[in-house]
This record gives C-alpha cells, structure tokens and sequence, in this order.
C-alpha cells in the first residue's frame, strides 16, 4: 500500500537516532543510509546511497536511478520498504521516510534481540532497505494530509475499537544537526558518543560552548530552520483549531437530519431545507468562528495551503446547506449560495498558487492509466475539489432553469481530467447528474467525460 500515516519515530527510537546521528563526526550534518535493491530475473543486486537526513524524496529517487543507470534510466519505479509488521509500504513523502527509518531501526532492535550483539552506539542511524519496484508511471511525491471533505461526517465516525496509537515524536533534522554543532564546540569536554552529562562538563563551559555555536553561520542557517518549524507548527494548531468548528457545523446537520437507515433513502431536499431553516444560525456562526481560525493560520504563515483548501471546502459545504433553503423558496438564501459557490472556486484558485512547485499533479489522461495512478498529488487534489464545486453548481444552476449549467459541467469535467481522474468515474458522475441528461445513455457519457 502506499504511505501508511502516523509511522514517526517513538520516543526511545528518537533517543537511538540523537545518539547515532551525534556520533557521525561532530558538527556534520547527521547522513541516512539507503540499501537499494533490484531484483533481475533470479538474481537481485543491492546498491547503497548516504543522504543528509533532511533529503527531499526527489533527491532519494534520483539517487537511486544514479545507482542502476542501466536499469532505470527510462524506467519509471517504485520505492517500498517493510514496516514492522512486514507488509510493504510505498515511499512517495518524507513521512513514508520517517516510517521506514522508524521500520530500519525496529528491524535492527529485532536482530539485535535475537544475536545478543547489541548495534555499536557509533554505528549511526540504522540503514534503510527499500526495494525498487517498476511501475508504468513515474509516482508523485504525496503532500502533507488535506483534511478530506467528510471530516466530522456521521458516515466516517470515529472507530471506538481503534487502539489507541503509541506516543510518537517527529524528528526535527535541525536539532539533530544542531547538537553535533554544539558538542563539537565543546571540544575535548564533550563526550564523542552518547548523551552529555552537563553537570559533568560544568554548565558555564556548557554556556561558553552554545554562545560560540550560536554565533556560527551554520547555527543561522539551523535556527532559521527552527523557526520555520515553529511557524508551522503554530499556524496548523489555528487552523485544527478552526476544524473544531467545522466539526460542530458539521454535527449540527447531522443531528437535525438524521441519518437514514441501511437500505432506506437519504433524507429528502424538504428535510434538509427544514435543517438549513431551523439551524442556519448556528452553522453560520461556526462557520465565521472556522474562517476567523483560517485567517489567523494564514497570517502566521502565508503560503499554509491547508488552511485555504479547508476555507474552500467550507464555502462550498455552507453553498450546498444555502441551496436547500433556496429550493423552499427563500431567495435570499439563493444569493448567499452563489456567493459561497464563487468564493470556494477563488479559495481553491489560491491554494493551487500555495501549492509547492515540487508537486506534480496527477494529469495522464491515456485510457488504462487510473489502474497504474497512485494517489493524487496536492495539485490534483485541489482540482478535483475545484471540479465538485463546478459540478454541484451546475446541477443547482439546471435546477433554477439557468443555461450556464452546461458550462459549469465541461468546466468540472475539465479539472477532473487535469486532475488524471478516472474516466469511468467522470462517467458514472455525470449519469448521476440531476438533469439526466447522461442517465441512460453511457456512451454519451463516456464522450462528455473525454473516453474513447
């Protein structure tokens, strides 16, 4: 499977990975260790990388093509590791990386278990086997999650017989990187391997020592780094702050229409036009607290797409509640839906503008290419949710008997193709499209959805 989540390094492996990565010459930047290996025919042959600790996915890739020239060089491939419980993971992100360092590191505890022969504390970070695994279609690097449409929604509730996941701790390469700068300035005092025992050391050499580190170029470079770490960290606990809110909205719906039971219809536009009429107040209110959480995420750090796509979705959620009032006749109701409607495009419009330029969507078109796609890159995403908004307000526009619908539908199944969405679901959408147009005529479909 591709890039399980939530694989980061425990708490007594981060304290083995400071340890190694200390160790590995003082004041240099801590290295990664990656056993590649392909398998030909019979035989299998295993090539090794060093890498910074803080290389980028795409560095490890080209890496690796470097290192079987012959074999890869116009050769799209896959790199999966084995996690602890052995199943095979996909790398496409540095949180897949973190994984499989978490896995290598697990792996050698585990033989080390076994032999009795504990690893050197000198021995550096555990290495990294990753297999190569051809695929027809070069892999995109997968972006940090997006919070997914259905957030809060009572189809995807929480799974009370989930266990409870371990304490885990993020490894921050510059603080890694950091330490080594400190303990070589130190000199002699400071111990080549293990932790540092300050008390030992005396804390005013300690001060001397961190003073000088501080002041050094490379100390900018890292604590630049650190900041950027911090800004991050501050502006996605605004905008998870402004999720609770979406959350709220999103189980005062809930709770006013309730869910229908397995087998029966789900609850009728006069049911939810009742919901929107009874609570509007209340969701609206949840959504200003929501958008006030994005906006200050957003003035802490500028470019924190995840706050613009969840802003987007959230207009385009709210157009939707907006419309079932509508249809009971409520004209004002009608203009608020149009405004969040026009709002969600401009919001996905700006998060495409956030996107890393690193990032590659997902755009192959050729028939049979959505078997081979992994999943969707950031930009992809974003242009798929950018379609919903197109497709749903074409059926909302074909409802109030206004033309541009068939507009907003070549325009929604435009960003689903750019998206590299499969057409065999742009085809069984637009079947499903309130104007019926397509329900019974699938080859027509098919060409609207740009098939063959």
């Amino acid at each position: 499977g591709a890039g399980k989540r939530g694989q980061r390094l425990t708490a007594a492996q981060q304290q083995a990975a400071a340890a190694a990565a200390s160790g590995q010459g003082q004041g240099q930047m801590p290295t990664l260790t990656i056993k590649a290996t392909l398998v030909k025919g019979e035989e299998s042959v295993t090539n090794s990388v060093v890498l910074p600790i803080s290389v980028r996915y795409k560095d490890i890739v080209d890496q690796v093509a470097q290192q079987f020239p012959d074999d890869l060089k116009d050769q799209a491939f896959a790199l999966k590791y084995k996690d602890a419980e052995g199943d095979l993971v996909t790398v496409t992100s540095r949180a897949d990386l973190r994984g499989a360092l978490s896995a290598a590191i697990h792996h050698a505890e585990q033989r080390a278990a076994a032999t009795g022969v504990p690893r050197p504390r000198d021995a550096g970070l555990a290495p990294v086997e990753v297999e190569i695994v051809p695929v027809s279609k070069v892999l995109s690097e997968t972006p940090d999650v997006v919070v997914p449409p259905h957030v809060g929604s009572r189809e995807h509730l929480p799974d009370t017989n989930d266990e409870g996941a371990e304490d885990v701790i993020e490894i921050d390469e510059w603080l890694l990187t950091f330490a080594g700068l400190f303990r070589k300035h130190l000199g002699e005092e400071g111990a080549k391997e293990g932790a540092l025992d300050l008390r030992a050391i005396g804390l005013e050499k300690c001060c001397e020592a961190l003073e000088v580190a501080v002041g050094t170029d490379k100390a900018k470079e890292l604590l630049g780094a650190a900041a950027d770490k911090f800004q991050e960290a501050a502006a996605a606990a605004v905008f998870n702050w402004g999720n609770v809110h979406v959350c709220a909205s999103r189980k005062v719906v809930d709770c006013a229409a309730p869910a229908p039971e397995e087998g029966q219809p789900a609850p009728s536009d006069e049911q939810m036009a009742a919901t929107a009429k009874d609570h509007i107040k209340r969701i609206d209110e949840e959504y200003t607290k929501a958008v006030d959480r994005y906006t200050q995420s957003l003035a802490i750090k500028p470019d924190f797409y995840e706050a613009t796509i969840a802003w987007g979705q959230q207009c385009f959620e709210r157009a939707k509640i907006y419309h079932f009032a509508a249809k009971a006749g409520d004209a004002a109701a009608a203009k608020e839906a149009d405004k969040m409607f026009d709002l969600a495009e401009v919001k996905f419009q700006e998060a495409l503008g956030m996107a890393p330029k690193e990032d590659e969507a997902s755009t192959s078109g050729e028939e049979g290419a959505e078997e081979a796609r992994p999943e969707l890159g950031l930009k992809a995403q974003i242009q798929v949710l950018w379609g919903n908004v197109l497709f749903e307000r074409s059926q909302v526009r074909h409802h109030r008997d206004d033309k541009k619908w068939q507009v907003d539908t070549d325009a929604a199944v435009a960003k689903f193709n750019e998206a590299g969405c499969s057409k065999d679901d742009i085809t069984k959408a637009l079947m499903n499209h309130t104007s019926g147009v397509w329900k019974d005529d699938e080859e027509a479909a098919k060409t609207k959805a740009g098939g063959k």
